[in-house]
């Protein structure tokens, strides 16, 4: 397994709409709390500046040096993560604390494979990210370890006759035998990790995983889900999974139940499916882009209902920054235009976000929703480092 050239890489309440003529609607772009558009030359420093800022600020949250981060495995494994996906060159030698850190994640790993604490659990999204930050480091003595926990992940992959079957859930299926469980999140890491881990692109894994995806996506000709909606604003669009969307439910004025597709799990779904070896004019895949078409911006994540509270809009919204430039480096286009035609240099409208978005100190942190720990700053200036750092990279 080559090391260094793997590059390519991480939440029901029913809304009742009693009027006919109700309808949902997101907050506007906020344009005006974006960075002024710079020169391809300028935007790219910048980003760069943003980079090693916050990269500084992770270490600063290390001060015993001892790689471990928020004493959390699974932020730990983030922070590492968001260090070698950098355009940065790190070593053993002049950053021993980076390296320590991928120790204490190899000290974790069980007989089976699986990296993860006890008494942290969530087995396959620690594993998950664990593997792409030791395959970044470029250290071949971590080779054994990726490859055991790679074949973890394949045995973990949820079989069957279930809904969930193919994808990925947090724990060890093994402790959910007994009400199997996956959603995207998981499953977009579990396939990234396997995707920088070498799995052979004819392994069945893909396959199965593929077929989950498909039972999270709005899109009538491969899912036959009864909230499934080949709408305009819902077709293409992808939910948490086959039984739940953190953006809710919709009941229309005809009783019929949608479940809402919002935008970091249809960005995810997109990667996923690419990293699946899906190509890109695939229908699934490009119901997906056209999706994302019909719902560009930056100024959150998208999909959620803002009109009994703004920051809804605002929940996973550094998770977002990173499946959104991780999809659209995946599909491989540096221009994408939306459903106006206007074109939107992708790359650089993300840094300019971003950078925008960064504290005096070098952090980021969700100040509006702190759902999904993004509140937490090591994970949120993790998430933005990871943004930016595929932003940056060659198409």
């Amino acid at each position: 397994m080559n090391l260094r050239g793997a590059r390519f890489l991480f939440p029901v309440l029913v809304i009742s709409l009693l009027a006919a003529g109700a309808c949902r609607r997101q907050s506007p772009p906020r344009p005006e709390e974006q960075g002024p558009l710079l020169s391809e030359e300028a935007w790219r420093a910048e980003g760069r500046e943003a980079i090693e800022k916050g990269l500084s600020f992770l270490r600063s949250r290390d001060p015993d040096r001892d790689g471990r981060w928020a004493r959390s495995a699974g932020i730990t494994a983030v922070v590492l993560l968001a260090h070698f996906q950098s355009p940065r060159e790190f070593s053993p030698g002049s950053n021993p604390g980076l390296w320590k850190g991928l120790t204490w994640l190899e000290s974790l790993q069980h007989p089976n494979g699986a990296i993860y604490p006890e008494q942290e659990g969530n087995a396959n999204y620690i594993t998950s990210v664990s593997i792409l930050a030791m395959v970044l480091s470029g250290d071949p003595r971590f080779a054994d370890t990726v490859n055991r926990a790679r074949d973890y992940l394949v045995d973990n992959q949820l079989t069957g006759d279930s809904v969930y079957a193919g994808g990925f859930g947090y724990q060890d299926k093994a402790k959910t035998k007994d009400k199997p469980y996956a959603d995207i999140v998981n499953t977009e890491f579990a396939m990234e990790a396997l995707h920088a881990a070498g799995l052979p692109a004819d392994h069945p894994a893909w396959k199965r995983a593929v077929e989950y995806l498909e039972r999270c996506q709005h899109n009538s000709e491969y899912n036959d889900a009864a909230w499934v909606s080949d709408v305009g604003e819902y077709r293409g669009g992808f939910v948490y999974h086959p039984r739940d969307s953190k953006a809710k439910m919709l009941r229309t004025a005809g009783g019929k139940e949608i479940l809402l597709p919002y935008g970091s799990v249809t960005y995810a779904g997109i990667k996923s499916m690419i990293y699946a070896h899906l190509e890109r004019d695939d229908p699934r895949v490009k119901a997906a882009v056209d999706w994302i078409k019909k719902h560009w911006t930056l100024s959150e994540n998208p999909g959620f209902d803002v009109t009994r509270d703004p920051n809804l809009g605002r929940q996973g919204y550094f998770y977002y920054f990173v499946t959104f430039a991780k999809a659209l480096h995946a599909l491989g286009v540096d221009v994408i235009e939306d459903e106006d035609g206007v074109p939107h240099p992708w790359r650089r409208e993300v840094v300019s976000r971003i950078v925008a978005l960064q504290n005096p100190d070098g952090s980021w942190k969700n100040v509006w929703h702190d759902r999904w720990y993004e509140s937490v700053e090591e994970l949120a200036t993790s998430y933005a480092v990871i943004a930016l750092s595929f932003a940056l990279m060659d198409a």
